[in-house]
């Protein structure tokens, strides 16, 4: 009987192809052990094992074969399982173990540069205060500090304004306190007090002039005629003069009536007063004529015209007569159509039938 040849399997491992250690040592009847050699090498054994033997032999092979099936089934799992969890890795964007992962770089963020926002040149032609409002906002926004602001308002200056920069010297130039002292001295209101107050008293709302705009152009003249003054004393002013400036009466009564103590509120009584104004002479103007109770809406003309009215002839229109009496009738026969009688006397009729 020949041996079969080994089997390689799947993982590498070679499986069969040696014989077993077949010899075992067992005791007889008698008390004596006797060791029997490799009973499957030898074709025909010398001396026929006892069947105790034979039973110890086929469960140490049993044995052998349990261990070798149960360490090749281990081997293929764990094969199995490090396949797996080399795909899972890879799939999830880890690296196979046991190498070590890979640290990716994190991007930097994105800097953006600030905007700067760039001051209106100042040529003279606004008041300084108002202009230095609008100045001290872009300084704001791009967070100068006070040289940068000195430096920025001696470049935005033109025209007229330039002759400050000659004035005053190299760092003076650029101290932005400096600057706005000599612009207000030269350019501001509170040298032009008095001359607000004369456009103030003389101002008056102009008969296309719109009403929120008058009020604006008041608030502007009041604050540049008191400079300096609380933002009451300018709002009393305001509302004063805005009263009794006013184009339309009406109009300027009902807002001196509401007694407004605000500017707006002067604005929005004087619009609402204009609007009713405006809607109760639409409606006099569309209403009819009412008569006294005394008197018919429409006079009617009296009887005695129609009844000594001459009579007017349907016929030949002709005057003092009627259709009957008319002189250019002619009676015509209805029975033989002949002129000058009627149907009674027609000289056709029949006796019998009179």
């Amino acid at each position: 009987m020949s041996r079969p040849p080994p089997r390689t399997l799947r993982s590498g491992r070679v499986f069969g192809g040696s014989t077993p250690d077949l010899r075992t040592s067992f005791r007889r009847d008698d008390g004596a052990e006797e060791v029997v050699e490799d009973v499957g090498q030898s074709p025909t054994p010398q001396v026929a094992p006892p069947p105790a033997a034979l039973e110890q032999i086929v469960t140490n092979l049993l044995a052998d074969f349990r261990t070798s099936l149960f360490t090749e089934v281990q081997g293929r799992i764990r094969e199995c399982y490090e396949d797996i969890r080399d795909e899972f890795r890879l799939q999830r964007n880890f690296t196979p173990f046991p190498a070590d992962p890979v640290v990716q770089p994190q991007p930097k963020p994105l800097v953006h540069a600030r905007s700067q926002f760039k001051p209106l040149p100042y040529d003279g032609s606004i008041a300084w205060e108002d202009y230095r409002e609008h100045f001290e906002v872009v300084a704001e926004s791009n967070a100068w500090d006070a040289r940068e602001m000195g430096l920025a308002l001696a470049s935005s200056l033109t025209g007229p304004t330039l002759s400050v920069l000659s004035e005053l010297g190299k760092v003076e130039k650029k101290d932005f306190n400096r600057l706005s002292d000599v612009l207000s001295i030269q350019f501001g209101d509170g040298s032009r007090a008095q001359m607000y107050m004369d456009r103030l008293k003389s101002r008056r709302q102009h008969p296309e002039e719109d009403i929120a705009v008058f009020g604006q152009e008041i608030r502007k003249l009041s604050r540049k005629a008191l400079p300096g003054a609380s933002k009451e004393c300018v709002e009393i002013l305001a509302v004063s003069q805005f009263s009794e400036n006013l184009l339309n009466e009406r109009v300027r009564e009902l807002v001196m009536l509401s007694a407004p103590k605000t500017l707006e509120a002067a604005i929005s009584s004087a619009l609402q007063s204009e609007s009713a104004v405006l809607r109760a002479k639409g409606s006099l103007s569309n209403r009819r004529p009412v008569y006294p109770a005394t008197q018919p809406a429409y006079p009617a003309r009296p009887l005695c015209v129609v009844r000594d009215s001459p009579a007017t002839c349907w016929r030949c229109d002709g005057q003092g007569h009627t259709m009957r009496e008319c002189p250019t009738k002619v009676l015509i026969c209805w029975r033989c159509d002949q002129p000058g009688h009627g149907l009674r006397d027609c000289p056709t009729k029949k006796a019998g039938n009179e």
